[in-house]
Order: C-alpha cells, then structure tokens, then sequence
C-alpha cells in the first residue's frame, strides 16, 4: 500500500466510530501508565492534554468500557482543515 493511499486509509479509520474508540481507548490507558509515574517523575501537562483530547473529542471509552452516549464528530473538519 503506497504510502499516501496508506494515510487515506488511516485518516478514514480514524474518523469512524471504531477508529475514534480505538484512540479513546489508547489515551485512557496511556493516562492511566502515566499516572502510576512517581510523583516527581509524572508528565502532568501531558496527562492533562490526553485528557482534554478524551473529553472533548473521544470520549468513547471510559473505565474499561464503551460510553452509552457515543457522540459522532465530525474529524474530516479536525483532520482535513
């Protein structure tokens, strides 16, 4: 797969449901690794920006499941813009 058909194919899965669940998910889990961190050790800002991007655009998955209230947002406007 050429590497500009292979983006195409990346920037559509990222805008479907199972696309944005995946990356929801990958954040939760990413937060949570981050957070187990030493105090002195932790990226705070880093844990906040994972948390800003969960909340405001793949809020998905929460606690190790899917949310009942799964919101469609429109990505194209995000990826493509």
């Amino acid at each position: 797969m050429g590497s500009k058909v292979q983006r195409q194919f990346a920037l559509d899965f990222l805008a479907s449901q199972r696309g944005m669940l995946v990356v929801s998910q990958a954040l939760y889990y990413a937060m949570e690794v981050l957070k187990s961190a030493p105090l002195g050790e932790r990226e705070e800002s880093n844990i906040e920006d994972m948390a800003l991007l969960r909340e405001s655009i793949f809020p998905q998955f929460h606690n190790d499941k899917v949310s009942p209230s799964l919101r469609t947002i429109n990505l194209a406007d995000i990826v493509y813009n």
